[in-house]
């Protein structure tokens, strides 16, 4: 089971952003240099980093250049030797395999990871370099010879004592339309003797590529876990996932890495005794800072409730970030109301859908406080939070309508349609408005009679 760790929710040819390296002028890769001479000596850590983003023929990507990037400074803090290829072509990732080959054998880790479009084509997985084509020619496919397979991959590192394969993978179909089969959930499952292979979702699930953030969600995740010490991989992936569940618990389907063990012996990224230069930190739980944060806010002690809050919120914890947003809206003891501050938690909360957020969000953009006035975006969110249910936002929208403001036409079926809703949860401002129009129409003085 060989999946990848960035998530696009699309059709079975996955969008695998892994592996990250950095392409020279002239077609060689920048930070790629050959290793000639002998195999790499017993104890030593290597790994293969690359990032394909700027696809000539298939969609470009957004975030696999950070993701390799910021998965080379991390594991060369801890102590991995990195080659690192960004923009591969065919060619210049067969050649950046061939040189990892000799650092691999008889190394005490490697590790790839790679970051780009990927997808399974009959049963094998595949990389996708960045002038794959995705329009087949009359004689159609032929995988082996235009892409990179997985296969190629872990044979590379087959004599290293530990192999880690982590796919962190955008797994939308650059294919769709052709007749290339591909499986519904990008990539088919690998096993391998020897080897650890984490993938940013479970099998037949597809992942976000995080349009709006620096990386992956799974990146992200896996980067926030990653210099904790004393952490055996199983261990590390438990934490991975919880931060995942917690990310994209408001999207339509939650993110659920995967790990699939064939080695016997145990794998850490940071040993119990830590690696040098790397500072061990107390493990502190996000639902704690979130759970004592949350606490404090609704004690009122907003100072007590920021600091805790934004532990959990650059973690990733939705409502921290919700909490924080309504703290800086509103301002507390010695720090004033800061909008733009506000905005930016809102925003992050947003994205993970929490419909309040959206709703808060949806006021400032339409305002001009704390970011650019855009009615467009204001309306958008409003009705993201209105079809989530939260009554504000339903009443909000059918004021849009019922106006034809906020670049909506004017529509009073709908406004009376939004109207309903919020007054069936109970909402006055919005059976107030339904009683106003049913003064003279019809529509509404029907869904007023509905409610009682």
């Amino acid at each position: 089971m060989f999946r990848p760790v960035r998530v696009f929710s699309a059709p079975l040819l996955a969008t695998l952003a892994l592996l990250a390296l950095t392409p020279l002028s002239q077609g060689q890769p920048r930070s790629f240099t050959p290793v000639a001479g002998e195999p790499t000596q017993g104890g030593e850590r290597v790994a293969l980093v690359i990032g394909n983003a700027s696809y000539t023929r298939a969609p470009a990507l957004k975030n696999p250049k950070n993701d390799a990037s910021d998965m080379r400074e991390a594991l060369t803090r801890l102590g991995f030797h990195v080659v690192e290829l960004l923009d591969g072509s065919r060619g210049t990732m067969e050649e950046a395999l061939a040189t990892f080959r000799q650092r691999a054998t008889g190394a005490e880790v490697a590790l790839v990871f790679y970051a780009g479009h990927g997808v399974e084509v009959s049963g094998a997985n595949y990389f996708l370099p960045v002038e794959m084509p995705v329009r087949p020619t009359a004689a159609g496919f032929d995988m082996d010879n235009l892409a990179i397979p997985l296969t190629s991959v872990l044979d590379v590192m087959a004599l290293a004592e530990t192999q880690v394969v982590i796919l962190d993978a955008c797994r939308d179909n650059p294919f769709d339309g052709t007749a290339v089969e591909t499986s519904s959930g990008g990539y088919a499952e690998v096993t391998s003797e020897n080897a650890i292979l984490v993938y940013g979702t479970a099998p037949g699930d597809t992942a976000s590529d995080n349009a709006d953030g620096r990386n992956g969600l799974f990146t992200e995740a896996l980067l926030a876990e990653i210099h904790t010490p004393g952490l055996e991989i199983a261990e590390l992936m438990r934490r991975v996932k919880a931060r995942l569940r917690e990310r994209t618990r408001y999207m339509e389907k939650p993110q659920d890495p995967w790990l699939a063990l064939s080695a016997v012996l145990p794998f850490y990224f940071v040993p119990t005794d830590g690696i040098a230069g790397i500072e061990r930190q107390p493990v502190t739980s996000v639902a704690t800072w979130a759970r004592d944060g949350k606490a404090a806010y609704l004690n009122g002690t907003y100072g007590q409730a920021e600091p805790l809050l934004l532990q959990a919120a650059e973690a990733g914890h939705v409502e921290s970030q919700y909490l924080l947003g309504r703290i800086h809206l509103r301002g507390y003891e010695g720090a004033p109301s800061d909008a733009q501050e506000a905005a930016h938690w809102f925003s992050l909360a947003s994205q993970q859908g929490l419909p309040g957020a959206q709703y808060f969000l949806a006021g400032l953009c339409g305002g001009g406080w704390g970011c650019p006035r855009d009615d467009a975006r204001a309306a958008d969110l409003y009705q993201r939070a209105a079809e989530q249910g939260l009554p504000e936002a339903q009443y909000r929208l059918g004021v849009i309508y019922e106006a034809g403001d906020r670049g909506r036409p004017q529509s009073l079926p709908e406004a009376i349609r939004w109207y309903r809703l919020a007054a069936e949860q109970g909402y006055n401002d919005a059976r107030e408005a339904l009683e106003r129009l049913a003064r003279s129409d019809r529509d509404a003085r029907s869904a007023l009679s509905s409610l009682d």
